[in-house]
């Protein structure tokens, strides 16, 4: 199971220059909402606006460190995967910021999400892995990310 990620992550990055975004269509509303199962395990909120970039919110409860989580995102890069039955999946991939706040800490850092989404009509079921870099109160690094589904109104 952990090769699966890997294996469709580079998957996906060989087929980019076949595939054409006719293949894939993004639904027709630009609001999801959500649960994401991992680490962390939360509600996730995403709006996707014309012509600009998709964001990512995640409010959640940090198992590893045992705090209250939360996390935006911009995601700067959707490729298609061309898929044999033509459903839209995508590739992606953004930078963005994470807190997490517990009895006995606050941490704030940058982080950045990459991973795979695939949409059946109204609900989009995604796997995505998100690496961290703790700024404050020290530096550390960190990996974080689930599976998860997020249905647009």
């Amino acid at each position: 199971m952990r090769l699966s990620l890997p294996l469709l992550l580079v998957v996906g990055l060989l087929a980019l220059p076949v595939t054409s975004p006719a293949q894939a269509q993004r639904p027709e509303s630009d609001l999801g909402v959500g649960v994401q199962i991992g680490n962390p395990v939360g509600v996730t909120l995403r709006t996707d606006q014309a012509y600009r970039s998709p964001i990512e919110g995640l409010v959640a409860w940090d198992l590893a460190g045992g705090a209250l989580f939360a996390s935006g995102h911009l995601i700067l890069f959707e490729q298609p995967l061309p898929l044999e039955d033509g459903a839209p999946a995508y590739l992606f991939i953004g930078p963005g910021a994470y807190l997490s706040a517990g009895d006995d800490h606050f941490d704030l850092g940058a982080s950045g999400r990459a991973g795979l989404s695939y949409f059946i009509a109204p609900l989009e079921l995604f796997v995505q892995v998100s690496p961290r870099f703790n700024v404050l109160p020290d530096t550390d690094v960190g990996l974080g990310g689930g599976l998860g589904a997020r249905y647009y109104f």
